[in-house]
């Protein structure tokens, strides 16, 4: 049983001339014509060319449309990527809301926000965003900023004595780094 998805085999070079030096050894008065092979030869590397040609447009097209298509999925999950944060944050937003329309007292204000920054570090924390615990650990440059520098008895050198501002780390990547005061040791006064 022959396969019916099998290509028409195209004869090579080599079996045409064969076939043409064949057939002139059976005829006594023909010669072999180079000119017919040279055609022949053509032919044959038109035909190869014209192939290659098809399967390099082919192979193109493919390309751009596999192209196309991974651009559609990357912008489709990029304008969405932010919703499951984002429902979180409504609920965030919502118990903002409910703080302000409580009675004015401090105490219910101050639980209220409570409630809230509990619920957004929460929210944070599920999209990997985690607070660099800074105050009184050793200074690292890679998560800290020293903004000052000051001279204590208290604390061992180069541990951090102040964070003016938090830093933040995005699963494991720097998002801000802590903005902190540093301890370095105190200098003697040699003055008489």
């Amino acid at each position: 049983m022959k396969n019916k998805d099998k290509k028409h085999h195209e004869p090579t070079m080599d079996e045409v001339e064969k076939e043409l030096t064949e057939s002139s050894e059976h005829d006594e008065v023909k010669e072999v014509d180079p000119m017919a092979i040279a055609l022949a030869r053509i032919e044959l590397l038109e035909k190869a060319l014209k192939e290659a040609e098809n399967e390099k447009y082919k192979a193109l097209a493919d390309a751009q449309n596999m192209k196309k298509r991974i651009m559609a999925d990357y912008e489709q999950r990029a304008k969405y990527m932010f919703k499951s944060a984002a429902l979180e944050l409504i609920t965030v937003y919502e118990n903002l809301q409910r703080a302000m329309n409580q009675s004015p007292d401090y105490e219910s204000l101050k639980n209220g926000l409570e409630l809230v920054i509990t619920g957004f570090n929460g929210v944070l924390q599920k999209e990997g965003v985690i607070k660099i615990e800074a105050l009184h650990q050793p200074f690292n440059p890679e998560y800290h900023q020293a903004l000052i520098v000051e001279e204590s008895d208290e604390h061992p050198v180069d541990t951090i004595i102040e964070v003016y501002q938090e830093g933040f780390m995005l699963k494991d990547r720097l998002l801000r780094p802590s903005m902190v005061k540093v301890s370095k040791e105190k200098e003697e006064n040699n003055h008489e």
